[in-house]
């Protein structure tokens, strides 16, 4: 495994810490994405979307044990069916049925939402490390 997921999977902080920092991650990534489409934020559909994703990723979390046991094996799989799940609760939650935009969405998510995760780790191991 490279340095990186090591660091990102364990970035030297509380567990509870790690699940704030993913929560406010995927909230991020989650705005963005939002505003990105619909040009303001609106509390229900935000709340909808933020909702779906988190709640598919701490059960991807708490099926792999990522805030018990870090790893990047644990990392990897709760990312991947996490924010999997999410995007599926959301789009029953919003009456889609499966079709291209949904992969494409889902997609996205996969790739973005990893990246906002990843770079929110990083940057919380980085700090811890200075002291």
């Amino acid at each position: 495994m490279s340095a990186r997921l090591e660091r990102a999977a364990a970035p030297g902080l509380p567990p509870a810490a790690v699940a704030v920092l993913d929560a406010c991650a995927i909230a991020t990534f989650v705005v963005v994405g939002y505003v990105a489409h619909h040009g303001a934020v609106h509390a229900g559909g935000l709340g909808r979307d933020v909702g779906a994703m988190l709640a598919g990723w701490f059960a991807a979390a708490a099926v792999w044990g990522l805030y018990r046991r870090p790893a990047p094996r644990s990392l990897i799989l709760t990312w991947v069916l996490g924010v999997t799940l999410g995007v599926v609760l959301r789009a029953i939650l919003l009456g889609r049925s499966p079709d291209g935009a949904q992969l494409a969405f889902l997609l996205t998510s996969l790739v973005f939402g990893g990246a906002f995760v990843a770079g929110f780790r990083l940057a919380a191991a980085a700090l811890a490390a200075r002291g």
